[in-house]
């Protein structure tokens, strides 16, 4: 089951953290209509609690927006997704692996 982790709406914001443990958790952005050039980059809370950038295999930012709606999150941790800016109202969802069909 899907679980909202940052309502739709527009300004600079954090969603809520999200832990992945046993199961892998895809984190989307809603609704697509909505996503223009702003992104969410997603982070990893470090034992400290700040967060740092979370990087795919090829070493690039996974920054969720208009071209990569939602990711795979695979790595054990508490992550969140951090805008700097929304024009438009934009959210953010998380679904655990184990409740895909």
């Amino acid at each position: 089951m899907s679980a909202i982790i940052l309502a739709k709406a527009t300004g600079a914001a954090n969603s809520s953290d999200f832990t992945v443990s046993a199961f892998d958790t895809t984190v989307s952005v809603y609704p697509k209509a909505n996503l223009a050039s702003e992104v969410g980059n997603l982070k990893q809370k470090n034992p400290d609690g700040t967060y740092d950038d979370v990087y795919d295999i090829n070493n690039n930012l996974i920054a969720l927006g208009a071209t990569l709606p939602s990711v795979n999150v695979e790595g054990a941790g508490v992550y969140r997704v951090e805008f700097a800016a929304r024009t438009s109202a934009i959210g953010v969802f998380v679904t655990p692996k184990s409740t895909l069909a």
